[in-house]
């Protein structure tokens, strides 16, 4: 008689364990730590993967995960010790070829005389991708930023490159003048006896141009403008 509770009692316990196994709402396996065969998986594991229950029990743990992944899995599983432990992200492929990203919650048990894990899944692929367009954000926002200051270290010595230009061109123009009117006044002074009207014209065109100004501005408008060059080369 206690033989026959102590059955019924591993039975209904058995049955309970079943039911709260089928009632996770994240994905469930149950594998040989030894064989990597599958001996339990959950409904939820079935929708998710897109393999009937008979498909998945005649596969591995391996089965499951890409090739890449192979070495990592057979290293993890030689080092489990540990009664729980978090195995971390890993990747799943599913019946259809997807590649799915995958935070997986290990735990050790005893499971119909075998040496099993319980692998509890919880798809994180939307959480990766969310993570991955934000660190994208994050990135064309530094790039922003980096052309903002770009502009601006560009801006300052192209800004004072382009008013000392405009200052030499407009120099240029009234040197052009001068030189031609220095020209003319040695013609004139070859020719005619007009020497000292000449020679007044020319000192009034000239302090009318400012020349020692221009004598004065013009050599320094040109190391800016050579410095802000060099300034934006090395930008």
């Amino acid at each position: 008689i206690h033989s026959k509770h102590a059955e019924e009692a591993l039975l209904h316990s058995e049955k309970h364990s079943r039911l709260l196994f089928a009632s996770i709402p994240h994905p469930a396996y149950v594998f040989d730590i030894e064989t990597l065969d599958y001996l339990e998986v959950n409904q939820t594991a079935l929708w998710r993967d897109g393999y009937s229950r008979e498909e998945f029990l005649g596969m591995k743990a391996s089965d499951v995960r890409p090739v890449e992944d192979m070495a990592r899995l057979n290293e993890h599983i030689r080092k489990i010790s540990a009664p729980d432990e978090t195995s971390g992200d890993w990747k799943h492929v599913t019946r259809d070829g997807r590649v799915i990203d995958v935070e997986i919650n290990f735990h050790k048990l005893d499971f119909d005389g075998h040496n099993a894990a319980l692998i509890i899944v919880q798809d994180i692929t939307e959480r990766r991708r969310l993570e991955v367009d934000l660190r994208q954000a994050q990135k064309l926002e530094s790039i922003g930023h980096l052309a903002a200051g770009m502009a601006h270290e560009i801006n300052t010595p192209i800004q004072y490159v382009g008013d000392n230009i405009q200052f030499l061109a407009d120099s240029f123009v009234a040197f052009n003048r001068r030189i031609n009117d220095y020209a003319l006044f040695t013609d004139e002074v070859n020719r005619t006896d007009l020497f000292q009207a000449r020679v007044d014209a020319l000192k009034t065109a000239a302090e009318s141009d400012d020349l020692e100004f221009l004598l004065e501005e013009t050599p320094k408008a040109i190391e800016q403008s050579r410095k802000g060059i060099l300034r934006v080369a090395t930008i």
